[in-house]
């Protein structure tokens, strides 16, 4: 079912764009990106439910600017998103309307997108989009006794979310599926860890990234241990823990039925669904959810974790 995913609007200066839309609706962009192919700044605000896209021109012989000197600035496109890109292009083109290009195209936001003569739709330029991969920002931390890759998203002024990945797979197998609901409204931190130690990182990555609230951490399969860990150790530094699929080996120590902040487990696969109960069991205030595995598309566990944010 295709679902509105923004509204594009073409602006001819992206700066004074933002202070627009901060004094009408009290939001700034989360994410600012350049796509070269077309020339352009996009810049995201978070409207829950769908976005704007602002679009700023960075050469005058862009698409953008092309609309710009034709129309000046307003609506330039409506972006729909759907879950099968290839079979969308190929239904729309035999339904009769024209489309812009052969193929899907890599698109802002970690999108394939594909768009449709504005002729064929009222007058609307109009985009299909699908997510095709997540969009971090890459760096290093120096630690103790090395250097981590770090993987970070969203709005610096955004909630803290640190997220702790199972030792058996990596920061964006376990969670880039739930970038696109966490960066709206959250400063995402993951970092690649080779041996079981990220509770005793933790504060020094969120430090590097000047994060000096609490965070909400997520744990998943034996990155749970080192969510509780991180959250016994360093308690003002952990608002509230997220604990995803633990593993039947979790050894659930003496002071994890005194932990005093709010704790979601989930379970998302089918064999971690009596450990995650039995965790749920020994934390008095934990609320226990069992979820749908995750697509690309659609992450209900992302929206949990947002969700999560919010109690006190």
């Amino acid at each position: 079912m295709p679902r509105l995913e923004h509204i594009g609007i073409a602006v001819e200066n992206g700066q004074v764009a933002i202070e627009c839309f901060e004094r009408l609706l009290g939001k700034t962009p989360y994410k600012i990106e350049r796509v070269e192919r077309e020339g352009i700044d996009t810049l995201f605000i978070d409207l829950v439910g769908a976005k704007l896209e602002l679009l700023a021109s960075t050469h005058p012989e862009s698409p953008v600017a092309k609309f710009l000197m034709k129309r000046g600035s307003g609506l330039h496109h409506l972006a729909v998103e759907i879950t099968d890109i290839d079979a969308e292009l190929v239904r729309v083109k035999e339904a009769g309307f024209t489309v812009l290009s052969d193929t899907p195209l890599d698109g802002a936001d970690g999108k394939k997108v594909f768009f449709v003569h504005p002729r064929d739709c009222c007058g609307v330029l109009v985009e299909f989009c699908q997510q095709a991969r997540a969009v971090w920002v890459k760096s290093e931390v120096e630690v103790s006794d090395g250097v981590l890759r770090v993987l970070s998203a969203g709005p610096e002024n955004g909630t803290p979310a640190l997220l702790l990945h199972d030792l058996d797979s990596s920061p964006e197998t376990d969670f880039n599926h739930l970038l696109p609901s966490l960066e709206r409204s959250m400063r995402v931190i993951a970092f690649d860890i080779a041996e079981r130690k990220d509770y005793e990182y933790a504060s020094s990555v969120l430090e590097s990234f000047g994060v000096e609230a609490p965070a909400v951490v997520v744990g998943r399969g034996t990155g749970v241990t080192a969510a509780l860990q991180a959250a016994l150790r360093n308690p003002g530094g952990v608002r509230n823990l997220v604990l995803v699929d633990p593993p039947d080996s979790l050894d659930i120590s003496e002071d994890v039925p005194n932990l005093e902040i709010p704790v979601l487990v989930c379970s998302s696969l089918t064999e971690s669904v009596e450990s995650a109960l039995a965790l749920a069991k020994a934390i008095p205030q934990a609320t226990l959810s069992v979820i749908p595995p995750a697509t690309s598309a659609e992450s209900h566990l992302g929206d949990l974790i947002v969700g999560v944010a919010t109690w006190g």
